[in-house]
């Protein structure tokens, strides 16, 4: 891959270790999917998912001094106070994931929004605009309907491109795989009461 003098950096170290260790990820995924480079996202947004790989994957960032670049918004990993009021009550070891991640990602520069559609608040990506998102739904949501560039991302990779402010360009951040396959004409009528 074709890195800039910034993203070498980072590779190697100058801006500490953690943030070594979050561009070695992402340069892996652009080798993995033959991306020519790294390209600059804007905002990113991590799906926690309340398992126990979440919160170690980023207290191996924290302890390695990695911070946020980009602020990215997060999914709700569960609504602790809503299930044990309404549903059932969630085991002491629940809880402690469940807050020991939500403590992390704040630490690492997280904005702790808790939302799957993070365009309905502040995460709304414009026209053109390339972001790293990891929530199954919102991805293809930012892709259609408001033209922004973003592979599927994991948790992991989102929360590294949030960390180094790069994605690699690859999938659907390429002009070419951009290409609408189906046309679709409405016939009926759209009529308001």
């Amino acid at each position: 891959m074709d890195l800039t003098t910034y993203e070498k950096e980072v590779l190697a170290g100058k801006y500490g270790e953690g943030n070594a260790l979050a561009m070695k990820i992402q340069v892996g995924i652009g080798e993995t999917f033959d991306a020519r480079r790294m390209v600059e996202i804007t905002r990113a947004h991590v799906a926690l998912s309340a398992q126990d790989a979440d919160l170690w994957f980023v207290e191996k960032l924290l302890s390695k001094g990695a911070r946020c670049r980009i602020s990215p918004t997060v999914n709700p990993s569960i609504d602790l106070a809503y299930l044990n009021e309404h549903l059932f009550q969630i085991p002491k070891e629940g809880i402690e994931i469940v807050t020991a991640t939500n403590e992390a990602y704040r630490k690492i520069g997280a904005t702790l929004t808790f939302d799957c559609t993070p365009y309905l608040q502040q995460n709304i990506p414009a026209f053109g605009e390339i972001v790293a998102f990891s929530e199954s739904s919102a991805t293809p949501y930012v892709n259609a309907v408001f033209g922004a560039r973003s592979n599927r991302e994991s948790s992991q990779s989102a929360l590294c491109a949030a960390i180094t402010g790069r994605a690699a360009e690859y999938g659907l951040l390429l002009d070419e795989n951009r290409q609408g396959e189906i046309l679709v004409e409405v016939t009926a009528r759209v009529e308001d009461d």
